[in-house]
């Protein structure tokens, strides 16, 4: 590979990494990549670059920092950290040892204690200004408990468990899963209607002021504006190298947030600074990246797999491996163009890691530069796997956009199973009804009767009544849930709740809607206008059949005197935590007053009700903050009455 492709591969990738928050090669690739780049070009530009320039449109105002974010120089092995180490003199030295976190970087700005601006790194001089966003992530304050003037810096981070319950919603409304916890923060962080901001989380690892040492920063960002900090540890080098170890062997697996490393400095600011830059980075800092669990195997064939929102996926059949104690036999690579990057052919020799200790991950294709001869390359399908219609590709990734397709029909029947939450049909029943012919879209479940069921091998009578009654359980359903199990691309329940919010509570309002009509609405864009109107058409007859089958769609309560003056008219009522009553029914019993009930807490919440309102949890601090009442459930119940 020449330097003109070298250089377009790492600039291709740090702009989807970073702009476009889809990774098309691998971390530790693209790291490996950049250093080669790095030995053959030393005095190359690029090197010096942070992140990756802002596109030349974006949705958010450029803002310049007032102090330029820079990143970490790197090291991989213990021989290249006590060459560090050594290099810029800090054996005697006291370390500050800290979690490098893998999310985006944030820098958010205090006027007398007041949070005014909150921006991304973006290239390290100029970044985006996402402060509305920001605000509603979790470790926020909006106004300090001291008149704090100055900058802290953060990583916004994503935890495992909230990625896969917001992959889960995700399903559940039609939208695409996010790839992994680093590409969900960046892409949620940075997302026009702010939606699931929510779950993320800010770390703090530095405060502009008069501090003399990283341990006082820390002390001032824990004690004194009560803010968490990422996890630190200070001690002499070999602090550091048992820190590592500990790290490297146990804890970064047992951790629910992504690290990729431990960021190493001088716990003496003063020293920091007198040793100066190195490649635009600070001298005196190192980031100590983390090995990875990986193993030799070699390439087989490829499989792709339609998934319910019509993205197909390419997974790579290997010759069967074990890493820790896990075989593996598949993988699953993220998008077209991280496949057609990685360059397959038949018998190549890849490099399998488990990322984060969990998903089996190709990190690298040794056999791209062989001078040998290579086995049959692997190509993209040009028809579905299914339905047979042709691909297209559709950004970074290749789809089939055919609506009969068995991938999409089947899809469909478990989205409006899920929206729902119509419980005891599982997966592979739908499936097994669909390959007898007995079901092709959500209305033909409500024309099935028991003896059509029990026909079937492995149904009975009894299994096959509970199906039945199963679905005649609910026939009453929300605008929100009609729409949200229709499968549209781009057209979830919440965008329901706006359309219906602002008059558009019928498909025959939607229908006859133009795109500047419905995109002058609030939280709808272009876009997301266009797609509404172009799904509607296309599912007109299977709304119909719907309705032809006995579902109807629940009217909102039209207000009388008496609920006119209850206490929730009006208001915006958010509930979280484990509650005794139904979400979905405490959230009715306020809508039916007047009142509406948001996703997620903001600003302008009226009321929070949380299982105990004396907790101390970041959303319920949160909720103070914003000057949001706390209730408990006895309480709210007590007030809807």
């Amino acid at each position: 590979m020449n330097y003109n492709e070298m250089k377009i591969k790492l600039i291709s990738a740090s702009d989807s990494y970073y702009n476009k928050s889809i990774s098309i090669m691998s971390d530790r690739e693209f790291d490996e990549m950049k250093d080669e780049f790095a030995r053959l070009y030393p005095n190359d530009p690029f090197l010096k670059t942070i992140g990756s320039p802002l596109p030349d449109k974006t949705k958010w105002k450029k803002v310049q920092h007032n102090i330029p974010m820079v990143s970490c120089n790197k090291v991989k092995t213990v021989d290249e950290f006590m060459k560090w180490v050594d290099s810029v003199g800090l054996i005697d030295e006291e370390m500050i040892t800290s979690e490098k976190l893998d999310g985006i970087s944030l820098s958010v700005d205090y006027v007398e204690g007041i949070l005014k601006r909150a921006t991304t790194r973006g290239d390290g001089t100029v970044g985006e200004d996402i402060t509305q966003n920001v605000l509603r992530m979790q470790n926020v304050k909006e106004e300090l408990p001291v008149p704090y003037t100055g900058t802290l810096r953060a990583e916004i981070t994503l935890k495992h468990n909230d990625l896969n319950a917001i992959n889960f919603l995700c399903e559940s409304r039609g939208e695409e899963p996010y790839q992994n916890v680093r590409n969900g923060a960046s892409g949620i962080a940075k997302g026009e209607d702010g939606k699931y901001t929510e779950y993320l989380y800010v770390q703090y690892y530095f405060a502009t002021g008069d501090f003399k040492t990283k341990s006082e920063v820390y002390d001032f960002i824990e004690n004194e504006i009560g803010l968490d900090s990422c996890k630190h540890f200070v001690g002499n080098i070999e602090t550091v190298k048992i820190v590592y170890n500990e790290y490297e062997e146990i804890i970064r697996s047992e951790i629910d947030h992504a690290i990729d490393g431990l960021v190493i400095e001088p716990n003496r600011i003063d020293l920091l600074k007198e040793l100066g830059m190195l490649n635009e980075n600070w001298k005196g800092m190192i980031a100590w990246k983390f090995t990875s669990k990986k193993v030799k195997t070699t390439v087989k064939d490829v499989v792709w797999q339609l998934g319910n929102s019509g993205r197909i996926t390419p997974v790579i059949i290997m010759e069967s491996i074990e890493i820790m104690d896990v075989k593996v036999q598949r993988a699953s690579v993220h998008n077209l163009e991280m496949f057609e990057n990685f360059d397959f052919h038949v018998g190549d020799t890849i490099i399998v890691e488990r990322a984060n200790d969990v998903i089996p991950q190709i990190v690298k294709n040794l056999s791209i530069d062989s001078i040998t001869e290579r086995g049959k390359k692997l190509i993209a399908i040009t028809e579905c796997p299914s339905c047979g219609q042709q691909t297209k590709r559709s950004n970074v990734f290749l789809t089939c956009e055919n609506e009969n397709c068995s991938g999409g029909e089947i899809g469909t029947i478990n989205k409006w199973l899920k929206k729902l939450d119509l419980k005891g049909i599982a997966s592979a029943t739908v499936e097994r009804l669909y390959e007898a012919n007995l079901i092709k879209n959500p209305a033909d479940l409500y024309k099935l009767k028991p003896e059509m069921i029990c026909d079937l091998e492995g149904f009975g009578s009894s299994s096959a009544n509970k199906i039945v009654e199963t679905l005649n359980v609910k026939k009453e359903v929300t605008f929100g849930e009609f729409i949200g199990g229709l499968n549209i691309p781009n057209f979830s329940d919440k965008t329901a709740e706006l359309l219906e919010e602002n008059g558009y509570d019928t498909f025959e309002k939607i229908s006859v809607a133009s795109v500047s009509e419905l995109s002058n609405i609030k939280g709808i864009g272009d876009i997301t206008a266009d797609a509404i109107i172009k799904g509607i058409v296309k599912k007109q007859d299977v709304i119909k059949e719907l309705f032809g089958v006995g579902i109807t769609i629940k009217e909102k309560k039209k207000m009388t005197n008496q609920n006119q003056s209850n206490q929730f008219t009006g208001k915006k009522v958010v509930f979280t935590g484990a509650l005794n009553i139904k979400r979905k029914e405490a959230q009715s019993m306020v809508e039916n007053v007047g009142g509406s009930c948001p996703d997620s807490l903001g600003k302008d919440t009226d009321y929070l009700v949380i299982a105990d309102p004396n907790s101390t949890s970041s959303k319920a601090q949160k909720a103070r903050n914003y000057g949001t009442t706390l209730l408990s459930e006895e309480q709210f119940m007590e007030m809807i009455k």
